[in-house]
């Protein structure tokens, strides 16, 4: 983030590119990252296309004129450069659903699941039937998981041996590749390739470490308010990952004033929302986040409002930054008050923020770099210079419509680093 100076304010600086006209129906999402890869996804005119673009300039510039919707981008670093792609590999998939490891992505494509491995591969058809979504690989890239007809089924990394499992709700543990996954009323845990079933008391959001997982537990009173709503008691707990000794951190009240709605860990903090009222038609218009200590304590504030949605927050691999889509606070702002910005992603080596700004802007996918500069990653075009972040407030973008056609009112893409915490017995 820069800043000038005028007498004693101190002004913040766009790292965003100013807003230039073009179509509203133009707008990319960030999905993820391949190691040092960006990966967008972006619909023009009713085509979707996804980009995997490195973030290098003047290689960028070279292939623009190859930027077509209904087409994969795939470029992979040369040796020894830091930001200088090697190939770049073109592969055709409109309407994707993609999930990416390091060296392989795998995708939907007409409702079925295809594996490429990277770079230059011919794509697999893993699933020949039915209807499929959702693929995810395990921690190693050795399996993948995918829902068929809402049923979870996993194969090995390069899409043989299909096994069906169980509902299409799953979590990836890592060392070794461990499943846990939800079939009917109960909660499975199996190690991929050895297949013993071991059942789980609870589900919920594991800890960075994977020793831990927090949960919520929710009672109906069979008493209701004053606007006939049914009351409950909800409750905050951390159990070790056997299910076997669990602690209640955070309830609040009984009735309970609003819903706890579990968002994930950051280092030593649980985050959660608070969910307004057990409304999931109020939460849609934003919600608080907050952290509580994994030992216990008070939850504090973290951002006063933003929309409860996967895509929305993501937590760096350092576990000590988060960036997320806010339209208010104290944080440091990453995005200037003329643009819209969502779904933003750190990537692995925490010094890079890949996310999405329009929608006048264009095709516009933004990467920051901690020390660097910022760089539209579609255009090439160096946007500005970086400082390293600090506490400097922007004020928030104009809004853009989201998924259910309304506006999204004070939308900005920031970053806030927060310090661990001692551990306290609990």
């Amino acid at each position: 983030m820069q800043t000038s100076t005028s007498g004693n304010d101190t002004q913040p600086v766009s790292t965003t590119p100013s807003p230039v006209a073009s179509s509203d129906m133009v707008m990319p999402y960030v999905i993820g990252w391949t190691e040092k890869v960006a990966v967008a996804h972006l619909e023009e005119m009713g085509i979707d296309s996804i980009y995997i673009d490195y973030q290098d300039q003047e290689r960028i510039n070279e292939n623009i004129n190859a930027l077509e919707p209904g087409k994969i981008f795939i470029t992979t670093p040369g040796p020894g450069e830091p930001i200088g792609p090697d190939t770049l590999v073109v592969l055709n998939i409109p309407d994707p659903d993609i999930f990416t490891s390091p060296s392989r992505i795998a995708y939907v494509h007409h409702s079925l699941i295809w594996i490429k491995i990277l770079p230059d591969r011919k794509p697999v058809q893993v699933t020949t039937e039915g209807q499929s979504h959702s693929p995810q690989w395990s921690p190693s890239g050795e399996w993948l998981t995918y829902c068929m007809d809402e049923r979870l089924w996993i194969a090995n990394g390069r899409g043989y041996d299909p096994r069906e499992l169980g509902d299409c709700r799953a979590t990836w543990l890592p060392n070794p590749d461990t499943l846990v996954y939800r079939d009917g009323d109960a909660i499975q845990k199996v190690i991929a390739g050895e297949w013993d079933l071991e059942p789980l008391p609870r589900y919920g959001i594991w800890s960075p470490d994977q020793t831990e997982i927090a949960y919520v537990e929710l009672e109906v009173l069979g008493t209701v308010d004053e606007t006939n709503t049914p009351e409950r008691e909800v409750s905050l707990w951390r159990a070790e990952a056997d299910g076997l000794y669990a602690t209640e951190l955070f309830s609040p009240g009984s009735p309970a004033e609003y819903d706890i709605r579990l968002v994930g860990w950051y280092g030593d903090q649980i985050i959660f929302h608070k969910g307004m009222g057990f409304s999931a038609s109020l939460s849609t218009d934003g919600m608080p986040l907050y952290a509580i200590p994994e030992h216990g304590g008070e939850p504090r504030e973290l951002v006063p409002w933003m929309l409860g949605r996967s895509g929305y927050l993501d937590v760096a691999a350092d576990e000590h930054s988060f960036v997320v889509v806010a339209g208010e606070g104290r944080q440091t702002y990453l995005t200037d008050e003329n643009m819209a910005a969502v779904s933003p992603q750190w990537a692995p080596d925490t010094q890079h923020i890949v996310y999405a700004a329009g929608p006048d802007s264009g095709p516009s996918v933004v990467a920051t770099m901690r020390k660097r500069g910022c760089h539209n990653v579609v255009s090439g075009a160096l946007i500005a210079t970086v400082k390293p972040y600090s506490n400097s407030r922007m004020t928030s973008a104009t809004g853009m419509s989201n998924h259910t056609g309304r506006r999204m009112a004070n939308t900005s893409c920031l970053c806030e680093s927060i310090s661990r915490t001692p551990s306290v017995s609990g």
